[in-house]
């Protein structure tokens, strides 16, 4: 029994050694930069040059640098103690733009 309530008076202290913090909501800017990130990996190119319109909290469309594509938010209600597992997953193809020169 000591050892239990010795344990209770010890674990606030070990969660704030160790930094805990309790799973929180996903920022809307977080979820974003998740999206940003992956896309500019598919298309090869920076972040800053890509578009972003929202279709809900989780779908996301995503165009620059002549390319097109849809990305979906996966696992990203809450960060976990061992942070977050969000992923933007690629849910279409990704569409090629080319422009039409004139003869």
């Amino acid at each position: 029994m000591k050892l239990i309530k010795h344990a209770a008076l010890c674990l606030p202290l070990l969660l704030s050694a160790c930094n805990y913090s309790a799973p929180h909501p996903i920022s809307d800017n977080e979820r974003v930069n998740h999206v940003l990130t992956r896309a500019a990996w598919d298309f090869q190119c920076q972040s800053s040059d890509l578009t972003l319109v929202r279709s809900n909290n989780y779908t996301f469309d995503v165009s620059g640098c002549d390319k097109e594509a849809t990305y979906v938010l996966r696992n990203c209600d809450t960060t976990s103690l061992t942070g977050s597992k969000c992923k933007a997953v690629l849910d279409s193809e990704i569409k090629v733009n080319t422009v039409r020169g004139y003869p």
